[in-house]
């Protein structure tokens, strides 16, 4: 069994109550795109207001050219919390009521991005 470094998606999004804390939305932003998060897909399609995406690297078992999936899940979860930490962190700092949702999944089988625009 060896550990190799596998590829994961991140999607971030969060609520927050700003509470006339105007300025928390453009900083919340700056400190993600400073962990490599984007506004937009590889595609160039632009995500809603406070949707972001990021890839990160983590190890994982594999044993004879198969992934280990206890060993994905297991990374899924440390990528995830340590993104969640970096938030909460950020939101207690600016005393900012917060909701945060990340998704974490193997990249290379897990992304798939699709625009849709509502017709009227």
């Amino acid at each position: 069994m060896a550990l190799v470094d596998m590829k994961f998606s991140v999607v971030v999004t969060f609520d927050i109550t700003a509470n006339g804390k105007t300025d928390v939305y453009r900083q919340v932003s700056e400190m993600l795109a400073e962990h490599g998060f984007v506004k937009e897909s590889n595609q160039g399609h632009v995500f809603p207001e406070n949707v972001y995406l990021g890839y990160k690297s983590h190890k994982v078992e594999e044993d004879d050219n198969c992934y280990k999936s206890g060993s994905i899940k297991d990374a899924s979860k440390e990528i995830a919390n340590e993104i969640k930490d970096l938030m909460v962190d950020f939101f207690k700092g600016h005393k900012v009521k917060n909701e945060i949702l990340i998704h974490v999944g193997r990249s290379y089988t897990s992304t798939a991005i699709l625009k849709f625009e509502e017709t009227k």
